[in-house]
């Protein structure tokens, strides 16, 4: 008795088990996966309060109606949101009254953004706000009557602005194509490093000193000024109010460019002790002007010597 009363109870566990497998292979059926393989070539993204577009030319992504240079990396993170978009359950029809306003995908706030391949629109969705957990959203895809809540927070993603999506490279050299750089500044300083590669082999010489130059030491310094990024591009209406002075220049050159950069300096309030110097620059690499962080000048103001054996 006792055994068919264990073999009952195992198969009453047994078909519990299966029971649970099957609600959650039905509970992760139930989500709807919308997915498009066309190359995006331009997305827009809408809010209440400004329209952003973002165009593919070539290889090259470009964003605003100036067509700044977009920080590609950024931009693929929105064109990979975009391309599959997991709907974890539909809530109602958008037509229904009052839930618009309760998911909150009237006009006035909802974000709407539409990719395009070419001229074929392959993605329009409406973003209303997130769920009560932010790791999930409320959108309408593809101008349907469903409201979905949608895995991730795709609002978040979507919020962006021009600064956001810009590209902040001042400066991007390949670094082994770097042959000298020129130093200029207002302490009297005025002296170069160049190198010249010859059958395999590297000379050095440093303007105006007379020392064995250490190729460690000046391949690393020279190669460091290859990359030069901004923390912030000023508006061409903030641009007119800097009043910095020169603090230094400087001229590099590669096996296909020569670009020159002139360092500007406003110094801090001497009575503030939290106050510091402010940097920005001009380079003929960009048309912008454009902020320079304290620690990125410091690279310029190297001592020639300190590059000696």
């Amino acid at each position: 008795m006792k055994c068919r009363k264990i073999v009952l109870i195992a198969v009453d566990l047994l078909l519990l088990l299966v029971f649970i497998v099957q609600c959650s292979a039905s509970k992760k059926d139930s989500a709807k996966v919308f997915t498009f393989s066309d190359e995006v070539t331009e997305i827009t993204i809408k809010s209440s309060n400004e329209i952003i577009s973002v165009i593919k030319e070539g290889e090259n992504w470009f964003v605003g109606d100036k067509k700044y240079p977009a920080n590609h990396s950024s931009v693929e993170s929105l064109v990979t949101a975009l391309k599959e978009i997991r709907a974890l359950d539909n809530v109602g029809k958008i037509t229904k009254s009052g839930l618009s306003d309760r998911y909150e995908l009237i006009d006035s706030k909802a974000i709407l953004v539409e990719a395009k391949s070419g001229d074929k629109v392959v993605r329009k969705i409406k973003l209303g706000k997130n769920s009560e957990t932010g790791v999930q959203g409320y959108a309408v895809l593809d101008d349907k009557n469903d409201i979905y809540l949608i895995s991730g927070n795709l609002r978040n993603t979507f919020t962006k602005s021009v600064e956001d999506l810009r590209s902040k490279i001042v400066i991007g050299l390949e670094k082994s194509s770097i042959k000298s750089a020129h130093i200029e500044n207002l302490d009297g300083v005025d002296w170069s490093l160049s190198r010249v590669a010859s059958n395999g082999e590297t000379a050095w010489t440093i303007s105006g000193l007379d020392i064995t130059v250490d190729s460690q030491k000046a391949t690393s310094w020279l190669e460091s000024l290859a990359s030069l990024t901004t923390p912030k591009w000023y508006s061409e209406e903030d641009a007119k109010s800097l009043n910095g002075k020169k603090e230094l220049s400087v001229k590099l050159e590669s096996d296909n460019s020569v670009i020159s950069l002139e360092i500007f300096k406003i110094p801090g309030n001497e009575d503030d002790p939290n106050s510091t110097d402010k940097y920005y620059g001009k380079a003929t690499s960009t048309p912008y002007i454009f902020e320079i962080a304290g620690y990125s000048v410091q690279k310029y103001l190297k001592n020639p010597e300190e590059l000696a054996e």
